[in-house]
């Protein structure tokens, strides 16, 4: 069998075990034997160069920009010297590397190698061949790393084929990041987006400016888009890829930067109409969990972002030299504006594709479960960019931490225009007494005005939802003062706000409201009060505690307008 030739004891499989793979295929043929052979020497060859390739290349790119801060080749700095000549040795081995790389005709013949190989493990997929679980990871890996090497020469158009041989791994990556797909590995799995946007990006019209305004060309189209099922398959296991990646091994930064891929792919993809229908014909329950999962990333990322800018605004202060700076000290600056670029360019990505997504289908952002969090998110960015809090923002070079305000103010605004097709929403606002301020707003009105952040059009909607806002807030404070007090058997007893759908807990026998264990239970499927495992399937409904309710809600509202008249009436007489 294959096992002559190449040994692959102790090779890490897709999902099989060990014990699984050492009993191995019974048979091989010859066609098999040359497949893996060439493989392997794919592997060992032109795959492992191609990634000493890259480290080179960006070992140059960082030699490069240390020069470049010691004022470049001219510069007197003794370290400029060596850092010159060590960028000439790098650059020397990537010429070398280059000439060796890529030549067309390899490539392109790696290039169809690959492309059987995805297809022949999507047809071991379709056919539930269970030999696809043996197949060792490299070989899914070594493709995602050939397709990143190969974006120069794309970019340079030396690569003709790259679409027609595209179509083969943009399948394998759909199959595969599929939940219960034959990969085991939660990292590799996460790779997959990546593939999707190097698939993607080079379909781009070459003389198109920039990533978002730029179309992919006709017989890009034609080969990733079209097919219903191919559409949904591919935005239905972003998405639960998106959600899934959180209780994976790949945690924190690794999760940040699949997510971030899937974020790139879902910006293209909704330019165009097949995947957008894709993703409003998806369950609501996937959408949810994606679409909560968006906004626990919006939250974290914009939260950490702002913090690592005030903290960066507050040693600007205190060192308006950056030289003054002991090393140490120095050495911790750098650090944090490194990481606050990072974070800061993941929350942009995010929060873009938030509005991207509620622009075509706002139904699960005003869902009863998301619609408060939604508003206290909105308005406490918005009360963050320009409350008094603000000036500790300022920082030089804002563009070089990725922080772009006025592009965040425009994108928030843009989400609450989105969402004010719902009235809970609106009144959720209203309620917000944390972030909402009416005067913070109202100058946030004027500066967008003054600095042209948004369409006038945009900004008159704006003030005109304030003001439906404000009203509601004077009607919230009118009832508050004067109103029946709710029995404590009709409030929620996590967020203690009025009961709308009554449930019960199967295990603590707790009763709470529907949206508030939702809310909960789309980031942890447990009882909150002794973390028993809970999903939604298994909420007990009560009818006649709705019904009673409901009976309580109607007469105590009917009293409250009636002393409202009452009250309105005696100040006529007045």
């Amino acid at each position: 069998d294959v096992g002559r030739y190449v040994d692959y004891s102790g090779i890490t499989r897709l999902k099989s075990s060990a014990a699984a793979n050492s009993a191995g295929p019974s048979k091989s043929n010859m066609v098999s034997e040359m497949l893996f052979l060439t493989l392997e020497a794919l592997h060992l060859g032109l795959i492992r160069e191609g990634k000493n390739f890259l480290r080179t290349a960006r070992q140059v790119w960082r030699l490069r920009q240390g020069l470049q801060g010691m004022g470049g080749s001219q510069s007197s700095d003794p370290r400029a010297r060596m850092l010159m000549e060590s960028l000439k040795g790098e650059q020397a081995k990537l010429f070398g590397a280059q000439s060796m790389l890529f030549s067309p005709k390899q490539l392109h013949a790696t290039a169809s190698v690959y492309a059987f190989v995805c297809e022949w493990i999507v047809g071991l997929d379709k056919s539930g061949n269970s030999d696809l679980e043996s197949l060792p990871e490299y070989i899914v890996s070594d493709i995602i790393d050939f397709w990143i090497m190969l974006q120069d020469e794309i970019r340079n158009n030396k690569c003709p084929w790259s679409i027609s041989l595209g179509v083969a791994p943009m399948k394998l990556a759909i199959t595969l990041m599929r939940k219960g797909s034959a990969i085991q590995n939660p990292h590799l799995k996460g790779r997959l987006p990546d593939l999707v946007l190097k698939l993607l990006e080079q379909g781009f019209q070459i003389d198109s400016p920039g990533l978002d305004t730029r179309g992919l060309s006709a017989e890009a189209i034609r080969s990733f888009f079209g097919n219903s099922g191919d559409d949904e398959a591919l935005v239905g296991n972003l998405i639960d890829l998106y959600v899934d990646i959180e209780s994976g091994e790949n945690q924190f930064f690794g999760k940040f930067t699949t997510r971030y891929h899937i974020s790139q792919v879902l910006k293209i993809l909704w330019t165009y109409d097949g995947p957008r229908n894709a993703f409003k014909a998806l369950a609501s329950s996937r959408v949810l969990r994606f679409v909560n999962m968006l906004a626990n990333d919006n939250i974290w990322l914009l939260d950490e972002s702002l913090k690592n800018l005030e903290e960066i605004h507050k040693k600007q202060v205190e060192h308006p030299d950056l030289k003054s700076m002991d090393q140490k000290t120095r050495r911790d600056f750098e650090s944090m504006e490194q990481q606050c670029r990072s974070l800061m360019g993941l929350a942009n990505c995010s929060v873009e594709l938030m509005l991207k997504v509620s622009t075509s289908h706002v139904t699960p952002f005003v869902d009863d479960i998301m619609s408060e969090r939604m508003a206290q998110m909105v308005a406490y960015y918005v009360n963050k960019l320009n409350g008094p809090q603000v000036s500790n923002l300022k920082v030089k070079s804002p563009k070089k931490y990725e922080f772009r305000p006025r592009m965040l103010m425009r994108h928030m605004v843009g989400l609450f225009l989105n969402l004010a097709v719902s009235r809970r929403f609106l009144e959720s606002v209203a309620q917000d007494e944390r972030s909402y301020d009416g005067k913070v707003f109202a100058r946030a009105i004027k500066s967008m005005r003054v600095k042209n952040i948004a369409p006038a059009k945009e900004i008159d909607r704006f003030e005109e939802l304030l003001r439906e806002v404000e009203n509601i807030k004077k009607n919230q404070e009118a009832e508050s003062e004067d109103v029946d007090e709710i029995p404590d058997k009709y409030l929620d007893p996590l967020m203690a706000t009025p009961i709308r759908r009554p449930v019960r807990l199967p295990t603590s026998k707790v009763v709470m409201d529907y949206s508030v264990i939702m809310r909960h239970l789309l980031n942890s499927e447990t009882d909150p009060f002794n973390r028993a495992h809970l999903t939604p399937d298994m909420l007990e409904e009560m009818p006649d505690l709705k019904k009673e309710i409901d009976e309580f809600m109607a007469k105590r509202e009917a009293r409250t307008k009636q002393r409202a008249r009452v009250a309105g009436t005696e100040r006529k007489e007045n």
